[in-house]
């Protein structure tokens, strides 16, 4: 029995880190991106820090990267703002699935009940 329930932990373990590396999310780690159906919006991304930007909201937010696919962002600095966001609120992003030049994400917040998914889009 105790082979059974470790055999199917290591599967279970290897299919995560498999189909994380199918996701091959790393590529979206940096870069400039924008979010589909909201052509205002621009993301500009380091290893470290996150802008977004567009006619409502400014904001730089610190990206701590969980595993491959998964990140926070935790708000740093609200430079204009008319959606309610404020310093130290924390995203979690989750990918679920990448393409050639995109990426869909899930997003949840540490303080709001709501879930959302967003197509993302890679600029450079």
């Amino acid at each position: 029995m105790n082979k059974l329930v470790i055999m199917f932990l290591l599967f279970t373990f290897a299919f995560k880190a498999n189909a994380q590396d199918d996701l091959k999310c790393k590529k979206f780690h940096t870069g400039k991106f924008k979010v589909e159906g909201d052509e205002n919006t621009i993301i500009i991304r380091n290893r470290n820090y996150q802008i977004e930007e567009n006619n409502n909201v400014k904001i730089k937010d610190k990206i701590n990267w969980l595993d491959e696919c998964t990140y926070q962002l935790i708000t740093k600095k609200v430079v204009k703002d008319n959606e309610g966001i404020m310093e130290n609120d924390i995203l979690t992003f989750q990918i679920i699935e990448t393409g050639e030049d995109f990426y869909i994400v899930k997003i949840t917040s540490d303080r709001r009940d709501f879930s959302v998914e967003a197509k993302v889009i890679m600029l450079k």
